[in-house]
C-alpha cells in the first residue's frame, strides 16, 4: 500500500535511529498555525501601505517613521491568538524524549516555546520580548499590542520589540549556539523554509552529518543535498508521524500484554467526520494504565488520537469500580471536546463532538 505521505516511513526510521536531532525551521512552520508571512503582498496591500514590507521592517524605517512601523507591526506581525500546530507539538515531544537537541527558528512568534520546547535558538528574536530603549525596562507583547500609536515607557522612552529588523545584526550568542548545535547534530531536519534569508540560512553549512532531511512544499537550495525530501505541509508530516507511531505502540502493547479475548471486543462504535471508528476497551485501559493522556481510536494504520481526561471512565470498562456513572469518558480531539454519555443499563448513549450530537450504541460482553 503506498504511503499517504511519501518518505514518511523513512523519516520515522531516521528519527528512531538518530540522536542529537536539530530542527531548522522558518515561516512555513508558522503559516500552518494561521500566521501569514509578513512579506506576502496581496492585491490589497498597495491600497494600505506605501512601502514594501522589507522596507517597513527595517531599522531605518523604525527610526524615521516609527508610528507607521508600529501600525504595520501590530497588523502584520502580532498574531497572539495563534496556537502551536502538529509540527510545534511533535518537536517538543521529541525533545522530551531526549531525541531532539534543539530547534533553530527564524520565526518570532514563540510558538515552539508555547508547545513545550525548551532549547530554542530564535535567530530573529521574539515578539514576546520588548524593552524600553531609554531605561531598559521590559514590557509584555500585550502592552505593545494594546498601546496607542508608539508604545512608550513611563520614563518616556520608546518600547522596541526585540526582533531583528533588516539592517540589524543577529545576536552573536544565538548564532554561536545554533551553529554549535547544528555542527554536532546527528540528524538535521530542515522544515518550512525556502532557505532564502541570510545569514540564517548559512548556518546549514555547519552540519556534518550524513543524513539531511528537507520538508518543504516548494523547492529549496538544499534539495539536491537532501537524502530525504518530503514536499507535504510540515504540520501534516508531524501529525502523521505521531499518529502512526502511537498506533504501532498500542498494537505492540496489546499483542504482548492482553489476552486474545479482548482484541475483538469493541466497547462502542462512533462516527466522527463521516468515518466509522471503533474504540476498543483494551486500548483505553492501556492508555490509562501507562499514565498516558491519550487514547487511540481505530484499527491498524487507520488510527487517530484524542486527549483523555483519565478520571472519566465507566465501570463497563473497569468493571471493579464501586459505582456506575453516566459519563463514560471525556477527551479532546484536535480542539474539540468529545463526551460519551449514557444512562446506566441502557444500550444507547450520546456522543457530543463540538456542536455535533449523535446517538451511539454499546456492545457489551
Amino acid at each position: 500500500m503506498p504511503e499517504k505521505i511519501p518518505g514518511l516511513s523513512r523519516l520515522r526510521e531516521l528519527i528512531g535511529q538518530s540522536e542529537n536531532i536539530v530542527f531548522f525551521g522558518g515561516a512555513g512552520v508558522s503559516t500552518e498555525s494561521g500566521i501569514p508571512d509578513f512579506r506576502s503582498q496581496d492585491g490589497l496591500y498597495r491600497q494600505e501601505w506605501d512601502y514594501p514590507p522589507e522596507e517597513i521592517v527595517s531599522h531605518s524605517f523604525f527610526t524615521q517613521k516609527t508610528q507607521e512601523f508600529y501600525r504595520f507591526y501590530r497588523q502584520k506581525m502580532l498574531w497572539l491568538e495563534a496556537e502551536p500546530n502538529a509540527a510545534h507539538r511533535g518537536l517538543a515531544r521529541l525533545e522530551r524524549e531526549g531525541k531532539l537537541l534543539s530547534v533553530v527558528t527564524q520565526n518570532i512568534d514563540g510558538l515552539h516555546q508555547a508547545a513545550g520546547s525548551r532549547r530554542v535558538w530564535e535567530l530573529h528574536g521574539s515578539v514576546h520580548r520588548n524593552r524600553c530603549l531609554a531605561c531598559g525596562r521590559e514590557f509584555s507583547v500585550r502592552f505593545v499590542k494594546e498601546a496607542q500609536g508608539i508604545p512608550r515607557c513611563p520614563c518616556g522612552g520608546i518600547v522596541k520589540p526585540e526582533v531583528v529588523l533588516y539592517e540589524e545584526g543577529l545576536d552573536s550568542a544565538v548564532l554561536q549556539g545554533a551553529a554549535e548545535d547544528i555542527a554536532q547534530a546527528g540528524l538535521l531536519i530542515i522544515g518550512g523554509t525556502s532557505l532564502g534569508v541570510y545569514p540564517a540560512a548559512g548556518l546549514i553549512n555547519y552540519y556534518r552529518g550524513e543524513e539531511l532531511v528537507v520538508i518543504n512544499r516548494s523547492p529549496t537550495p538544499r534539495d539536491a543535498q537532501a537524502t530525504l525530501l518530503l514536499t507535504a505541509p510540515i504540520g501534516e508530516v508531524f501529525q502523521a508521524l505521531w499518529e502512526g507511531e502511537r498506533a504501532a505502540a498500542v498494537r505492540a502493547y496489546l499483542e504482548e500484554n492482553l489476552p486474545e479475548s479482548y482484541t475483538a471486543s469493541p466497547l462502542f462504535a462512533l462516527k466522527i467526520q463521516e468515518k466509522e471508528k471503533t474504540c476498543s476497551a483494551e486500548i483505553l485501559l492501556d492508555m490509562l494504565a501507562d499514565g498516558s493522556r491519550y487514547a487511540a481510536f481505530g484499527e491498524d494504520d487507520d488510527m487517530m488520537l484524542a486527549e483523555l481526561e483519565a478520571d472519566y471512565l465507566l465501570s463497563i470498562v473497569l468493571k471493579d469500580l464501586p459505582a456506575p456513572t453516566d459519563l463514560l469518558l471525556r477527551m479532546r480531539f484536535e480542539k474539540e471536546e468529545i463526551r460519551v454519555e449514557r444512562k446506566w443499563g441502557s444500550r444507547l448513549g450520546t456522543l457530543t463532538y463540538g456542536t455535533a450530537r449523535m446517538t451511539v450504541s454499546f456492545e457489551e460482553e
